[in-house]
Parts: C-alpha cells; sequence; structure tokens
C-alpha cells in the first residue's frame, strides 16, 4: 500500500497535561520530590537541588514554618512576583489570601508540617476590571 499522498497529521504533545494537578510545574516538583524521598518521610535538606525543578522554578516557592500555623515565603519564583506586583520573599504565606480563608490557610499549615503532610487547595481570584473571576492575566491563565 502506498502511503505517499497520505496526509501527515500533526502531532500533539500530552505529556504536559495532568488532569490530577492541571500544571506541569506542579507534577515536575512532585515526581522530584517523590525521587528523592523514596521510602524516607522526607528528603534531606542536602539532597535537594534546584536544577531538579529547573523547568518549573519561576512558579515555585519555599515557606518557613515560623510559628504554630505561621509561615513565611523564603523563597518565590518570579511568577507569584509577577502576579503580587513585588516582591513577596519575607511575607506570610497568608497575605496572598483574602482575610476570611486565613485561618484555614494557617489551620492547613500546621497539619502539613507537624505530620509532614501534602495538601492541595483549588484557588480563584475575584474578579477585577476588565478580567473575569477565576483569572489575573498572566500568561498561565489566558
Amino acid at each position: 500500500m502506498d502511503k505517499s499522498d497520505h496526509k501527515s497529521q500533526n502531532v500533539i504533545e500530552m505529556s504536559d497535561h495532568h488532569p490530577e494537578t492541571g500544571y506541569a510545574a506542579i507534577a515536575q516538583v512532585e515526581a522530584y520530590w517523590e525521587a528523592l524521598r523514596g521510602s524516607r518521610i522526607v528528603p534531606k535538606r542536602s539532597e535537594i537541588d534546584p536544577r531538579g525543578i529547573e523547568g518549573a522554578l519561576e512558579n515555585a516557592f519555599i515557606v518557613e514554618r515560623v510559628a504554630p500555623g505561621i509561615a513565611r515565603l523564603r523563597i518565590a519564583g518570579s511568577h507569584l512576583n509577577d502576579l503580587m506586583g513585588m516582591e513577596v520573599r519575607g511575607m506570610p504565606l497568608t497575605a496572598l489570601f483574602n482575610p476570611g480563608a486565613r485561618q484555614l490557610i494557617s489551620e492547613t499549615l500546621e497539619e502539613v508540617f507537624q505530620a509532614p503532610g501534602t495538601s492541595r487547595f483549588r484557588l480563584t481570584s475575584p474578579g477585577s476590571e476588565g478580567l473575569p473571576e477565576g483569572r489575573h492575566g498572566c500568561s498561565c491563565c489566558r
């Protein structure tokens, strides 16, 4: 059978699509963490190398527990700084949330730090002039 007249189709790469997490950056960080962790509860701090999550660094941040239920942003990627329109390093994590959500964030932070564990939140933003609810104008949400 001659396939010379068969038109080739575009191939769409689906490896960056993660229906559970929704974002390739989250999947990359989780895969890196799990690989380092192995059968342990958490990996050693000295084992963590930012090059292992290079493709996710602009979307990543690290929080430091400073008191029960309180964490501050120790390092923040450029995407979070861009969203906030300022450098967020040093700010309490709860400052990024509406006052009504801060107690839940604090309680969840404490659970994660005490267990250790993981937590997932589906975040939305209120609408603003020219942007519908849930959109904040960055390229990832367009």
